[in-house]
């Protein structure tokens, strides 16, 4: 996926309220974007353990939980994920359908910068 597929995926994903708009600010710089398949299963089975080991009602705890909730919901078997790295560092994680052509969801714990 390029950047300027990323760049329409993050302002379509801010517009249906995905994304916050903050994000908007960030797209200036977007230097790489790398993806691939992800199975729903596997997210599950990690993310089930390591909500365990967060402390309750920490920033990490409610991302994590909205991450489950969000694929205990979801009924497709296989995701995209895509990392956008900017030229200052900064990263952001996504969810996207199978296709890649839809953010789902912004795995906003793994935001960097």
């Amino acid at each position: 996926m390029d950047a300027d597929r990323m760049t329409r995926l993050i302002t379509e994903a801010v517009a249906s309220g995905i994304c916050d708009h903050q994000l908007l600010g960030k797209l200036d710089g977007l230097s790489s974007v790398e993806s691939g398949s992800v199975a729903k299963a596997n997210l599950l089975h990690t993310y089930r353990r390591r909500i365990n080991r967060t402390p309750t009602g920490s920033d990490l705890h409610k991302e994590t939980a909205s991450l489950l909730s969000f694929l205990e919901k979801h009924q497709q078997d296989d995701l995209t994920m895509a990392s956008a790295t900017f030229e200052d560092g900064r990263s952001e994680l996504f969810l996207l359908d199978a296709e890649g052509d839809r953010i789902l969801h912004w795995m906003r714990m793994f935001s960097r910068g």
